[in-house]
């Protein structure tokens, strides 16, 4: 438990993001969410995640900078910034009322399998980069964990995530 200087103690310490995704699970079922879902123009959850492509330009400093593979970035294995430009293209047909459903679904389905994807790149290119890709040492420095590049799996990532279950439950 942390203690603040008037003596109260934290409760209830976070156990890391695996209870980010358990109560963005529990928000989904709940109520709420599906007021929100149906008073939520259909684009908006798709259109939020243009923030996607500065996340990539972000990981593309990290790489410039020395502290992360090129295999994460869009010059080696993710395809995640060209992704973020598809978001532009899928909000605006998807406010236009062009695209169906099955389509939308697909291409959010397509976003939670890219993010995973990425995922794995990173994880394996700092824990198991000699069975994966072959390197002696890591291949993500230290300095890859602190903000502003720690900000992607903390904070951008659950949001990615977020609004592609929300918009696939308001397209079922």
């Amino acid at each position: 438990f942390f203690q603040a200087e008037d003596g109260i103690r934290d409760r209830s310490p976070s156990r890391g993001l695996g209870d980010v995704y358990k109560r963005q699970g529990l928000f989904f079922s709940s109520k709420t969410s599906k007021k929100l879902q149906i008073s939520t123009p259909k684009h908006i959850p798709i259109i939020f995640q243009s923030f996607r492509i500065i996340v990539e330009l972000l990981i593309l400093k990290a790489f410039l900078n020395g502290l992360a593979p090129i295999e994460g970035t869009f010059q080696g294995y993710n395809y995640e910034f060209y992704f973020g430009f598809s978001v532009l293209i899928i909000g605006i047909l998807t406010w236009k009322n062009i695209l169906n459903k099955k389509v939308i679904k697909a291409w959010n389905v397509l976003g939670l399998f890219m993010l995973a994807f990425i995922v794995g790149i990173f994880l394996t290119s700092g824990l198991l980069y000699k069975e994966f890709w072959d390197q002696d040492e890591k291949m993500i420095q230290d300095a890859f964990l602190h903000m502003p590049y720690l900000s992607i799996a903390t904070f951008y990532m659950p949001i990615a995530v977020c609004m592609h279950i929300f918009s696939i439950k308001q397209h079922k």
